[in-house]
């Protein structure tokens, strides 16, 4: 292991480059995250109401797998097929507008893509006698 000075703030970024995406947390600085992390879990599970709890827990899964499929359209496809198969189970168990969700799923993989589009600015898909 090297121990050198870590210089600035480029110094410290290189540092947990190397910590989170090289090492991919496995060393002790990523142990002890990971530690603090489901003591933080446990501690929030254990104050707040269950349906609360769990909703919280939900979105701390929800929310890395939505990103994926914002910045990933072909993960956000799949997850949208798995969202609407699974839709008539949650319904039956809630009464909340759970359609909209993949709505907004999907309104949010357009601008995933529109995104990309810009960054890019690859318009070859356009050719095509189906786009015009």
């Amino acid at each position: 292991m090297n121990f050198h000075r870590i210089q600035g703030v480029k110094g410290l970024r290189d540092w947990m480059v190397r910590q989170v995406v090289y090492e991919k947390m496995n060393n002790p600085p990523g142990y002890m995250l990971l530690l603090a992390g489901a003591f933080g879990v446990a501690f929030l599970m254990s104050v707040l109401p269950p349906k609360l709890a769990f909703l919280a827990v939900g979105a701390l899964f929800a929310i890395p797998v939505v990103a994926a499929g914002f910045f990933n359209l072909h993960f956000g496809v799949n997850l949208m097929l798995v969202a609407g198969f699974m839709l008539g189970l949650v319904a039956k168990y809630t009464n909340a507008p759970i359609g909209t969700a993949l709505d907004g799923l999907l309104v949010l993989m357009l601008v995933g893509l529109l995104a990309r589009l810009i960054k890019e600015k690859d318009f070859s898909f356009a050719k095509s006698p189906i786009s015009v």
